[in-house]
Formats: structure tokens, sequence, C-alpha cells
């Protein structure tokens, strides 16, 4: 929640002030709704998920190990 990440923040030297006008701000509400959008718009259910170039989607249920994850996501990205 929000309390929480925000003390993930302060306990690493962030002002609380700041970081409450840079979370309400304009811009951050901007991305927030926009990755709702698409999340939504993606057929991905849960986490982790990841898209790429959004276009592709990474089941990692599939993958066998970290570096043939890491394999796939660098030859995704070069499509």
């Amino acid at each position: 929640n929000e309390d929480e990440l925000k003390k993930v923040f302060t306990d690493n030297g962030v002002d609380g002030n700041k970081f409450d006008a840079a979370y309400n701000s304009f811009a951050v509400s901007s991305m927030q709704k926009r990755f709702d959008k698409q999340f939504k718009e993606s057929t991905l259910t849960g986490v982790p998920g990841v898209v790429v170039n959004n276009k592709y989607i990474v089941i990692p249920n599939e993958v066998r190990s970290y570096a043939e994850y890491s394999e796939l996501v660098n030859y995704l990205l070069t499509l």
C-alpha cells in the first residue's frame, strides 16, 4: 500500500513531503492510468508476467532456466 511504499523511500533517504508530492503528481497518476489500461488490454492474469515490445508475453512456466528466460527476452527485443 501507499504507506509501505512511502516507508521504503523514506528509509532510504527520500524526504516524505517530496515523496507525497511525486506520488500524488499528475505525471504519476497518468502513468498509473496508462499501466492499468495496458494491463486490462493484455492477457496477463497476474505477476510475474512480462510483455516485451508491447507485443509478446513471456510465460514463466514455459521457461526452464534463468538463462533461457534471459535469452528469450533478449531475442524478443530484437523483433
